[in-house]
């Protein structure tokens, strides 16, 4: 299964140390130049730059992006971060079946242009129904405790799906 992975998703993974659930999940997950230098290169000392950065060659691939024609992505380059036009880049070219990515804004547009995405807490319902975790709530509550934001519609939406309600 080929995953391409934004920032936020990596970060936030990270900081409740969860990162592994997307190896053990996706076995490899493929990111662009402009998210490893914003979680490894800017992001040096904060939380998902040292595991990243030992997990490039291992289970994280760098792959370089071409510049994608397509105009209306042209157009929400100026309201997407950098990071999250690549990875939308990567995530056609590949092509990918997972985009894991949060900010409502590049989430909508990447599902408009056809690409399925998964958001940390569908990381988090995926991880439970492989046996991977026992309660997606205490992980969501855990994402929050360390600043993630969700929605409180959201949250009752997820752990709903899972049985935790």
């Amino acid at each position: 299964m080929t995953v391409v992975s934004n920032s936020t998703p990596l970060i936030h993974l990270s900081a409740v140390s969860d990162l592994s659930l997307l190896r053990r999940l996706f076995a490899l997950v493929t990111i662009p130049a402009a998210v490893r230098d914003e979680v490894v290169t800017s992001g040096a000392g904060r939380p998902g730059a040292r595991e990243i950065a030992e997990a490039i060659g291992s289970w994280i691939r760098v792959e370089p992006v071409r510049p994608s024609r397509n105009t209306h992505l042209e157009m929400e380059r100026q309201k997407l971060q950098l990071g999250e036009v690549q990875a939308i880049e990567l995530a056609q070219a590949l092509p990918a079946e997972i985009l894991l990515m949060d900010e409502r804004r590049a989430v909508e547009f990447a599902r408009s242009l056809g690409l399925t995405v998964f958001r940390t807490g569908t990381v988090y319902v995926a991880a439970k129904r492989a046996g991977l975790i026992d309660s997606v709530r205490t992980k969501l509550d855990a994402l929050r405790a360390g600043g993630f934001w969700l929605k409180d519609q959201d949250y009752a939406a997820i752990v709903r799906l899972c049985g935790e309600l």
